[in-house]
């Protein structure tokens, strides 16, 4: 393949192109508007790493952190071969001719295994923006070597994916100077409902919100009808702008205070976005997560992947009596991410998630309160809700079992002060200081 137009790919080109840029090949051939660009094919990045020593799929050690390591500098430390050093320039010139203004690109990396039905690479491999002509080959080179990062190594690992099997093709793309970002998932990611379009999306550039740095505003759209049913505006306060300026530090700056709370899409915006996203799930076959910006009111595609981890609509539901607990409802207005899922179930295991809502068994609440009391009775308490005025039965195993409680902790507790009165004071002081 060497050096190909990116309208030139399809997915039958999918192990030359790698699995984002045959996507936006198939997106370009079906009318989408996709920036133009260029791929490098795999078979290059073969070439270029044939006598460079690649370790096999046993684990990941010490030893492979130094071998990582030795290959992308190896990888960063040699030049193209002449053919490779004229065909870029050729293909620049190409794209360049017509435009009035200097090109700036956006390189992206394409393995061979990434942004398939299983396995999606997302975030594993490196992209870069704001690329001059003169600074391709070495950032072709850096994608290159981000196939060779601890992250990308130990994925690979994680899912038996032959280290020596995966080769890396790059993309050279126009860059898209975003005013809005963001991404569209064509089926809910949590519950897994494939009535909904939601979209996210925020001021600049995308890769604020890909890399989780900014909190975007949310739109969901009925699959159906097309039409808008929610909005949730977030304060946006950071973005990666378009242009960056030769005193700025970082990447990132903050958004102008007028621009935090303001919607970054119109509603017309949104409609065209998830028509869009629709249209893509179509071509594809399958939910699709999407990456799109907005330069002068124009919408441009940026890629289309499958959503390779879904949640179930019909998660089971397990058996018991629940009550939904007010504290998390009431901050996670959303139902909780995979990961926020995690951290609660690890803190909280007297509590279940359900469709990422957390509930508290009305068991384990009962078994706190001495009394004997009906489902709808603990429930009112646990939301302390007045009672209804009624007399309550005393229960005798549970108080019995709260007192056992009760007088285990005083004894503890006194254990624990006889053998800290005799310590030292500056132990002492220092121990409360610990806790303060």
């Amino acid at each position: 393949m060497a050096v190909v137009g990116l309208d030139e790919v399809d997915q039958s080109d999918i192990e030359q192109a790698g699995g984002k840029d045959a996507n936006l090949g198939e997106l370009i051939a079906a009318g989408f508007p996709v920036p133009p660009g260029f791929v490098i094919g795999s078979d290059e990045y073969a070439e270029f790493i044939s006598d460079i020593s690649i370790p096999a799929n046993d684990g990941f050690s010490e030893d492979s952190t130094r071998q990582l390591s030795s290959i992308r500098e190896q990888i960063l430390n040699r030049e193209f071969e002449a053919r490779l050093s004229t065909d870029i320039p050729t293909r620049h010139e190409k794209l360049s001719h017509s435009r009035s203004k200097p090109m700036v690109y956006a390189v992206r990396s394409s393995a061979t295994a990434e942004d398939l039905a299983d396995a999606s690479f997302a975030g594993q491999h490196d992209t870069y923006y704001y690329v001059t002509p003169d600074n391709i080959n070495l950032m072709v080179k850096k994608c290159w070597a981000s196939l060779w990062s601890d992250a990308a190594f130990s994925y690979r690992q994680s899912h038996g994916i032959e280290h020596r099997s995966v080769h890396m093709a790059v993309v050279v793309q126009e860059m898209v100077k975003s005013d809005v970002s963001g991404v569209t998932f064509t089926a809910d990611p949590v519950s897994g409902s494939d009535s909904v379009i939601i979209t996210e999306s925020s001021w600049g550039m995308g890769a604020a919100i890909v890399d989780g740095r900014v909190s975007p505003d949310q739109y969901i759209v009925d699959k159906k009808t097309n039409r808008l049913t929610s909005i949730k505006i977030s304060d946006k306060k950071f973005m990666v702008p378009a242009v960056i300026s030769a005193e700025q530090q970082s990447r990132l700056i903050e958004v102008p205070a007028e621009l935090r709370r303001k919607e970054s899409l119109t509603d017309p915006q949104v409609e065209s976005i998830a028509s869009l996203a629709t249209k893509a799930e179509q071509h594809f076959g399958s939910a699709q997560d999407l990456e799109w910006a907005i330069e002068d009111d124009e919408v441009y595609l940026l890629q289309s992947r499958p959503i390779t981890v879904m949640g179930t609509s019909t998660e089971d539901v397990p058996d018991g009596r629940f009550i939904l607990f007010k504290p998390v409802a009431k901050n996670f207005t959303d139902p909780l991410m995979p990961l926020t899922k995690d951290i609660f179930a690890r803190l909280f295991p007297m509590m279940e998630i359900i469709h990422g809502r957390m509930y508290m068994r009305i068991d384990h609440v009962r078994a706190l309160i001495p009394f004997k009391l009906s489902d709808e009775d603990v429930s009112r308490l646990a939301y302390l809700s007045p009672p209804e005025a009624k007399q309550f039965s005393v229960s005798i195993p549970r108080l019995l079992f709260l007192g056992t409680l009760l007088i285990m902790g005083y004894l503890v507790m006194g254990v624990f002060y006889r053998r800290t009165a005799a310590m030292p004071d500056d132990f002492m002081v220092s121990f409360w200081q610990y806790f303060e």
